[in-house]
């Protein structure tokens, strides 16, 4: 008799240690710049250290795991995201050699985060959208509540103040521990997981904990697309009562905004005026700067985070505020590596949005995967994702477009089908062969 496989959990929990990272404890200026404190200060030391370790452990791994059965099939769905990383370490070595080295270990990062996705793909025996699943609402519940802790014991770094009178909050909840637009972001993925999975009086908590940090945040982005996701998610592949559920919904939002409407403007204008939506608090002007650079080397690039990074305030013009990056993710990697880093990006993008809504009646697992990649997709045109360095809305990410590549090895079992819990619609055979055909 045959014992199923043992799930080797190593890159599992590497793989969730690195993305949650060292939450910030540092307060730098409000540009995010370490000027102040040196390239090499208390936080940036203390996540070399840990990707260090994590690194050798992931090294570890892959000399004593038994089986490479998968492997080769989970590198072959990744390789445009290693061709775009290729393009931005090549854009990257005409530039000083401190910026040569910044970027070389930005792209070390990214490295050990998709070699441990391919070792987690390789060893786990489960299902691999459900495995997906639950690891995302994992990253993305823990963020928040990270920050919840933060908020207790070192308020001012978990709390970042609002300079505008928004008549709703004097704070945005995440500050320095996690950037505010990616707690939101984890937030509403978190929200939609307990909306779907849970029930009783833990969902009733859940939903609480979750959509306040969500509201919270005041991240505008994020309560936007989680909306509108959770709308069109519903629409499309819910069920009847699920559908009706959201339309009922709509209307009563609906009327409650026209009551409210100055408070709604209020919330997404962040207490300006309606004018500012549009702006979105200077990012248009970002935006036009990064598409100066972007005409200046449109083949080469400006190099991988830190070429973008030194250049980019020769040619924005504001004295407030010096950005970090372009804040959104096909400018970025258009001004990174140039036009092909560009058409790269979007074919990942598009094909694994494609995958994902083709996919997304297979099961429930799937139709959250595709709401969190839709909620990753809405955060790329305000900040990018694979085109800067290493985060918590990187590895979600990743982790969607991987899974929507490798469900298309499984095949149904005809006529057999059952449905084995209320998270499941068809079951799925998810054993994977060495060249990746369905045994």
């Amino acid at each position: 008799m045959r014992t199923a496989p043992r799930f080797d959990r190593r890159c599992y929990w590497l793989l969730l240690i690195i993305t949650i990272n060292v939450p910030g404890f540092t307060a730098f200026d409000t540009t995010g710049r370490t000027r102040d404190f040196g390239l090499f200060n208390p936080q940036s030391i203390s996540r070399i250290i840990l990707m260090m370790i994590a690194g050798g452990f992931t090294v570890l791994f892959y000399l004593t795991r038994k089986s490479y059965a998968a492997i080769p099939l989970v590198r072959k769905r990744l390789t445009l995201l290693f061709i775009v990383y290729i393009v931005f370490f090549l854009a990257s070595l005409p530039w000083t050699s401190k910026e040569v080295a910044l970027s070389f270990y930005r792209l070390a990062e990214w490295g050990l985060a998709i070699s441990l996705v391919i070792g987690l793909y390789a060893s786990s025996p489960e299902r691999t959208d459900k495995l997906s699943a639950e690891l995302v609402f994992r990253i993305a519940a823990l963020i928040p509540i990270i920050v919840g802790i933060f908020a207790v014991f070192a308020p001012k770094l978990a709390l970042q103040a609002i300079v505008e009178d928004t008549g709703f909050l004097d704070f945005r909840y995440g500050g320095v521990v996690y950037p505010p637009n990616t707690v939101g972001s984890m937030s509403a993925i978190a929200l939609y997981y307990v909306l779907l999975f849970h029930k009783g009086l833990k969902r009733v908590f859940l939903v609480i904990l979750f959509g306040s940090t969500l509201i919270l945040t005041y991240s505008r982005g994020a309560l936007i697309s989680f909306i509108i996701g959770y709308v069109l998610v519903n629409m499309l592949f819910g069920k009847v009562l699920s559908k009706l559920l959201t339309l009922l919904g709509m209307v009563g939002v609906g009327a409650l905004a026209l009551v409210y409407q100055d408070k709604v403007i209020t919330l997404l204008s962040r207490g300006t005026s309606v004018g500012s939506l549009t702006a979105a608090s200077g990012r248009l002007m970002i935006w036009l700067a990064g598409l100066k650079m972007f005409f200046v080397h449109p083949i080469r690039g400006w190099g991988f985070v830190a070429g973008v990074k030194d250049h980019i305030l020769d040619y924005y013009t504001s004295s407030t505020f010096a950005p970090e990056h372009l804040h959104n993710e096909l400018l970025q990697a258009l001004v990174s590596g140039g036009i092909i880093a560009g058409i790269l990006i979007s074919l990942i993008y598009l094909t694994a949005l494609v995958r994902g809504i083709r996919q997304a009646r297979m099961s429930l697992w799937q139709q959250f995967l595709l709401f969190a990649f839709f909620q990753m997709v809405a955060h790329s045109i305000e900040g990018p994702v694979f085109s800067y360095v290493f985060t918590a809305d990187g590895m979600c990410t990743l982790i969607c477009i991987l899974s929507f590549a490798l469900v298309q090895q499984y095949s149904l079992p005809g006529s057999s089908q059952e449905v084995s819990n209320e998270h499941e619609l068809p079951e799925v055979s998810y054993t994977l062969s060495p060249d990746g055909v369905h045994r």
